[in-house]
C-alpha cells in the first residue's frame, strides 16, 4: 500500500496536479468576485495570495467597499447587519468581519433565540486590518487605524489609533501630522 501511495503521488507531482488544482482556484475566485460586482454598487477588489479565497454571506445590499481598497484570501464578511468600508482600506489575509448577533438575555430560547440583531460595521479610510483579525458587530474603526495582527476589535477604535490584542487595545497613535501630509499629497497605497 505504501508502494501504490508513493507512485500515485509521484505520477500526480509529474502531471502537476497540484498546479492545476490552484489555478482552476485562482479562476473561481476571478469568478466569485465577477459575481459579487454583478450586484454591488461599489466594486469588491480581491487579492488572491495563495491558499483560498473569500467568503461574502448575508445581505449583500448592505455591502459596500470604496475605492482602492481590497480583501485578501481567507477573509470572512457577514454583511446582513451592513458592512461599509472606506477608501484605500486593507483587509489582510484571514479577516473576519461579523455584523449581526443573536440575543441571549430573557429570550424564550436557549442558548439564543433565532432573531438576528443586525450591527452594522464602518471602516473609515486609510485603515489596515493586518491578518487574522476579527471585527465584531457594532464597531466602527476610525480613519487612518491600524488593527494589529490576530486582534478582536470589539468596540470602537479612534482615529488614527493603533490597537493590537484580544480584546483590541490602544497601543499608541499614528504621527497624525505625516498622515495627513501625505493624505493631502494623494500618496495612497
Amino acid at each position: 500500500m505504501k508502494i501504490l501511495r508513493q507512485l500515485l503521488i509521484n505520477l500526480l507531482y509529474y502531471l502537476k496536479v497540484d498546479i492545476l488544482f490552484e489555478k482552476i482556484g485562482a479562476l473561481l475566485n476571478n469568478v466569485a468576485v465577477y459575481r459579487i460586482n454583478k450586484k454591488l454598487s461599489s466594486k469588491l477588489t480581491f487579492i488572491d495570495e495563495g491558499g483560498g479565497g473569500f467568503f461574502i454571506a448575508g445581505d449583500l445590499s448592505k455591502f459596500s467597499m470604496g475605492e482602492g481598497s481590497y480583501i485578501k484570501s481567507g477573509s470572512y464578511l457577514e454583511c446582513s447587519g451592513g458592512i461599509t468600508i472606506g477608501k484605500y482600506c486593507h483587509l489582510s489575509r484571514g479577516a473576519t468581519i461579523i455584523s449581526t448577533t443573536h440575543e441571549y438575555n430573557r429570550r424564550p430560547k436557549i442558548p439564543y433565540d433565532e432573531i438576528d440583531t443586525l450591527r452594522p460595521v464602518i471602516i473609515k479610510d486609510f485603515v489596515w486590518v493586518a491578518a487574522n483579525c476579527t471585527i465584531l458587530g457594532g464597531v466602527t474603526i476610525g480613519e487612518g487605524a491600524i488593527i494589529g495582527a490576530g486582534s478582536v476589535v470589539a468596540k470602537d477604535v479612534p482615529d488614527y489609533a493603533i490597537v493590537q490584542g484580544i480584546p483590541a487595545a490602544l497601543i499608541k497613535y499614528r504621527d497624525i501630522e505625516h498622515f495627513n501630509k501625505l493624505k493631502t499629497e494623494g500618496k495612497f497605497y
